[in-house]
């Protein structure tokens, strides 16, 4: 399963870029693999436990009401700007049938995950968008709402923590989920793993610590020490089941990406790109002197290749391919199945290199001819998100505004070969994304309504909300056979800009 565009990635990549630009410090020696001054006689971190039960009563675990209607008692209740209460909507669709209500509330629903046989959402009550600068209202509440599928039925379970947000992790293979959770202080709560209806606390690594993801299979989860009062610490690689972390970065590193089959894991400093091989334990450089490293290092999908911006390594060879425009100059970029093509477009901040008056354009390279064709014309713009599906077409995801909010997007579906570009939203629409399903074949794009396409771009079906109401995310089941939706007011403060 995979998301277009990646929902923290695309509201927020201006702030990862200058987080990136503070994790960048020179690099320590990857011998002194705390990343602190050998003489100064510290302990070996890769020798320390690091998962401990949880202390204290800041995670506590509650059975759910039975009821489809939550509206929490203690909680203080988001109100919408128009000043009514605001409510959000959990819906289940099996195959071709109804849309089915699993779950209706007062508290903000933030995320949607499908696991194997679970559905998981995260809440913030009052809604993250209407916490205030001054003292609460009211007690306010994050955590995780559980939904185990069955064929009785659904079972609910609640996470409740006593905070503001909830920042969890999910594996890709499983239920494995890692979080930290904003406190009502506005402190960070130590990383706990959720074990069953247990959480346990992650320990011996310091007073500080941030997850960054797990590894495909969910036997180890990315962790950075916190140093200095900035997370640029060592990248730690923390086993689920508990045992020694490996120190994977020393001080510096700032983590991208693991290989689809979890035996590499890119890493960066400054303008260098390494990559991490598990079996190894070691790093190695694979690139030096990178620029444009937005976006950060991405696999391709069968993990054979590696995207820089401006570059394609083949991890066969480790060989690197320089694209012919300067890597600056490139905005995002994609691969396709066969590895034979890259389509990457500009950076809209930067003056055109044709004619100015012309939208950007996208480029479309290949990598065995090195024949470098433009894409569009000056009728069409194609600066947007790009994602190259198995049918042969590219999934492109406009937003408002590359360097503002509000979470606004328009999505269309690019033939490359013909040129044919088709809406697949009304224009800009709030919470617009696309989640391609696990087999690649259908796109569920969330917005104004819910629709199912096919990946050529036919609509198969949709699902209208009342007015006034967004559907502002989905998610597959594993297996693709279902899907679910969540449904909820417009939330943002800021105002829609008056756009085409």
């Amino acid at each position: 399963m995979a998301r277009l565009p990646n929902r923290g990635a695309k509201a927020l990549w201006p702030l990862a870029a200058v987080l990136a630009l503070l994790f960048a410090v020179v690099l320590a020696d990857n011998r002194d693999r705390s990343g602190r001054a050998a003489d100064q006689g510290a302990p070996d971190l890769a020798m320390q436990p690091v998962i401990a039960a949880a202390r204290g009563p800041e995670v506590r675990f509650v059975l759910a009401e039975q009821d489809l209607f939550v509206t929490p008692p203690r909680e203080t209740p988001s109100r919408t700007p128009n000043g009514t209460i605001a409510e959000w909507r959990l819906y289940l669709v099996r195959g071709d049938g109804d849309s089915e209500l699993l779950l209706q509330t007062r508290r903000q629903i933030t995320r949607l995950r499908w696991t194997p046989g679970t559905i998981w959402t995260t809440f913030s009550s009052p809604a993250i968008g209407y916490l205030p600068t001054d003292p609460l209202p009211g007690p306010a509440t994050t955590g995780l709402m559980r939904f185990i599928i069955t064929p009785a039925g659904v079972l609910r379970k609640d996470f409740v923590l006593e905070g503001r947000q909830i920042l969890p992790r999910f594996s890709s293979a499983g239920s494995q989920i890692a979080f930290q959770f904003i406190r009502l202080s506005g402190t960070r709560s130590p990383v706990y793993v959720l074990d069953g209806d247990r959480a346990l606390e992650l320990d011996g690594l310091g007073s500080a610590v941030y997850p960054f993801s797990w590894t495909p299979d969910g036997s180890g989860l990315l962790v950075m020490e916190e140093a200095d009062g900035r997370l640029q610490g060592p990248l730690h690689l923390v086993p689920r089941s508990g045992g020694s972390t490996t120190i994977v970065a020393p001080t510096g590193h700032r983590p991208a990406d693991w290989s689809p089959n979890g035996a590499w894991l890119v890493h960066m400093a400054d303008d260098s790109v390494f990559v991490f091989d598990r079996n190894a334990g070691a790093s190695r450089l694979i690139a030096s002197n990178v620029r444009g490293l937005w976006p950060a290092p991405r696999w391709s999908d069968d993990g054979r290749y590696l995207l820089l911006s401006g570059q394609i390594v083949s991890v066969d060879t480790w060989g690197v391919e320089t694209l012919p425009i300067a890597a600056e100059r490139i905005l995002h970029s994609t691969l396709s199945p066969d590895g034979q093509y890259v389509l990457f477009n500009e950076d809209p901040i930067l003056p055109p290199l044709g004619d100015p008056s012309c939208p950007r354009p996208a480029y479309l390279y290949n990598l065995r001819t090195k024949e470098l064709r433009q894409l569009s014309d000056c009728a069409q713009s194609l600066t947007a998100f790009l994602k190259w599906l198995s049918s042969g077409r590219v999934l492109l995801v406009y937003p408002a505004c590359w360097y503002c909010g509000p979470d606004a997007y328009r999505v269309k579906l690019l033939d490359v070969w013909s040129g044919e570009l088709q809406p697949l939203t009304d224009g800009l629409e709030y919470e617009a994304s696309a989640v391609i399903s696990p087999d690649g074949a259908r796109l569920l794009v969330t917005g104004n309504r819910l629709r199912l396409y096919s990946s050529e771009g036919s609509l198969l079906r949709e699902m209208v909300p009342p007015e006034g109401v967004f559907v502002h995310r989905a998610a597959w089941s594993p297996d693709g056979g279902m899907f679910a939706y969540v449904t909820g007011p417009r939330w943002f403060l800021l105002p829609m800009p008056d756009l085409p």
